[in-house]
């Protein structure tokens, strides 16, 4: 994929972050319940690394089943969002690109 499409992508999901949940879910009540019944039939324990966390609609769900999660984003507007949303201590959000993002010591 070349850098030209990438940074579209990114500047697409910045500029969407304020609306992601309402476009991409419609009733985002209903879509938590729907994440909630996913993620309890996947059972994740231990240590999760959840790669473009978004809004933070899955990171919530996750963190009640996780030791812990290391939510990676590169759109700053959702970064934000996400950590307003989910305040659970098990959860550390970083803001980084995928492509290029290396774990630290401690990381998932």
């Amino acid at each position: 994929m070349s850098d030209e499409v990438l940074a579209e992508q990114i500047d697409y999901y910045r500029r969407r972050a304020a609306e992601y949940d309402e476009t991409a879910y419609g009733d985002t009540s209903a879509a938590r319940v729907r994440i909630a019944r996913l993620v309890a039939q996947m059972r994740p324990s231990g240590r999760v690394l959840e790669i473009a966390s978004g809004t933070g609609m899955w990171t919530e769900a996750l963190a009640g089943w996780a030791g812990t999660v290391t939510a990676i984003d590169v759109a700053p507007e959702a970064v934000a969002i996400a950590r307003d949303r989910v305040l659970a201590a098990n959860v550390r959000f970083e803001l980084a690109d995928v492509f290029t993002w290396f774990p630290t010591a401690g990381t998932t």
